[in-house]
């Protein structure tokens, strides 16, 4: 054996011989052995090993001990692959054997060296470390569709960081940490890690800028100035701030009240007045409630007050309905029908489409009677 293979190895004799009558005697031995080569684990699982093992005699030389196979013949692939006996990972290759002479210090010595070949199954490594990985550097990357307000992204990350830190310790008790050389499975594994710790760093950034964005809007908020005129046709302004998601140029009149807001995004820029109402009519109509006991009264919208909209107003202990005019922004924000305390608050498109309510009530007030009709008699 070579001198850098360890070698655990047992010799049992057996009790039989056989002897030709011309003299030939034969004797066998089993010879049990146990042996290790270095492995090429840059490959890893991917990998194919060679191992040699080498026979030859210490004590006599190539004149006194010839060693050889029982048969030239013998040494082909087919007949040791029969012999061999595939268990766990590995594949057998092939089974080379060669004839040699050493040197040795006062004669030469014969030697018989086997070249043994065989590769790793990678199957099991395939679907255990190699595509759970890639897979979670694609949830990585389908990670950025996930909503930034909340900390379910970072979270997720985090998960997926802490996953491939499990896949690095296995791959890490799979490996022997005596190669010369880092395999290239372990350079894959590490490259995503690594990847995904940049990810969640970038997520965080973006969340502190987010976060830092919010602040200041909060610290500073758009300016908006709102005009309008009460039923007399006095004018009245506000000037305050508001949250840039409820500024937009809005109008709204309900007959009685008109409104009208436009925002800025500079410091002091609200003072001017909101622009005057527009008087030019759309085309479009809308029932408005004269304040006593009529809803069914016809205003012509005008400006941008494409749509229609009734709502309810809570004075003392009693409730009124309010219909009239609005733009589609007082529409979608709510935050300007609200100025003027309407509640309840439901918008329509097309004329005359807000005295829905009334019509509806005397349906529901119909269908009750007609219940209570069919109850009692």
């Amino acid at each position: 054996m070579t001198p850098s293979i360890k070698t655990e190895f047992g010799t049992k004799e057996s009790p039989y011989v056989l002897l030709f009558y011309w003299g030939f005697l034969v004797t066998s031995d089993v010879l049990s052995l146990t042996t290790s080569c270095k492995m090429d684990l840059y490959r890893f699982p991917f990998d194919t090993q060679s191992c040699s093992i080498t026979f030859q005699s210490s004590a006599y030389s190539y004149k006194d001990l010839e060693i050889r196979l029982l048969s030239d013949e013998m040494g082909g692939n087919i007949s040791f692959r029969d012999f061999f006996e595939v268990q766990g990972e590995w594949e057998l290759l092939n089974i080379n054997f060669a004839k040699a002479q050493a040197t040795g210090f006062w004669y030469d010595v014969d030697q018989l060296i086997f070249q043994i070949t065989i590769k790793r199954r990678p199957l099991l490594y395939l679907f255990n470390i190699i595509l759970p990985v890639f897979f979670f550097i694609l949830l990585d990357v389908a990670s950025f569709f996930i909503d930034t307000s909340g900390s379910d992204k970072l979270c997720f990350k985090v998960t997926l960081l802490l996953s491939i830190s499990v896949l690095l310790l296995i791959l890490n008790d799979t490996l022997p940490s005596t190669a010369d050389k880092i395999p290239l499975i372990g350079v894959y594994c590490c490259g995503i890690f690594c990847l995904i710790g940049i990810s969640i760093l970038e997520t965080i950034l973006v969340n502190y800028l987010m976060a830092k964005g919010a602040e200041s809007r909060s610290l500073v908020e758009t300016t908006a100035a709102v005009t309008g005129c009460d039923a007399m046709g006095s004018p009245g302004i506000v000037k305050k701030c508001a949250p840039s998601s409820d500024c937009e140029n809005r109008s709204i009149n309900i007959g009685s009240v008109k409104l009208s807001s436009y925002c800025c995004g500079t410091d002091m820029c609200n003072d001017q007045d909101a622009p005057d109402f527009s008087d030019t009519p759309n085309g479009n109509k809308c029932y408005f409630c004269d304040g006593e006991s009529s809803c069914l009264n016809v205003l012509s919208c005008s400006g941008s007050e494409d749509r229609c909209i009734i709502g309810t107003e809570t004075n003392a202990d009693q409730t009124l309905v309010m219909k009239g005019c609005a733009s589609k922004s007082a529409c979608d924000a709510g935050t300007l029908l609200s100025s003027v305390g309407l509640e309840s608050i439901s918008c329509c498109k097309g004329n005359l489409c807000n005295g829905a309510q009334s019509v509806t009530q005397s349906f529901l007030f119909l269908g009750c009677s007609l219940l209570s009709y069919f109850l009692l008699h």
